[in-house]
């Protein structure tokens, strides 16, 4: 039986914050977590998360919306798989 969560926070950083000081563990987004050697992964990643992009199709062959969805595709795909 999993033991009652000792605290609740509302962002990413404070949660990082309370793991570094020994309050236990915590799920964080890989991207918060993977450039920080003291923590380190209790198994393989549980969750993963979709982002949406609402654009009007007229803009979608303009090449700065092509080049910025590009972009945003490399960035965060290795973030949220």
């Amino acid at each position: 039986e999993a033991a009652p969560p000792r605290l609740r926070v509302r962002d990413g950083e404070t949660l990082l914050q309370a793991i570094r000081a020994g309050l236990g563990q915590g799920l964080l987004p890989l991207a918060l977590a993977a450039d920080d050697p003291a923590l380190e992964a209790a198994g393989p990643p549980c969750l993963a998360r979709e982002l949406w992009v609402l654009l009007d199709p007229r803009f979608r062959e303009l090449p700065r919306v092509r080049v910025t969805l590009a972009w945003l595709e490399e960035t965060l795909a290795p973030l949220l798989a």
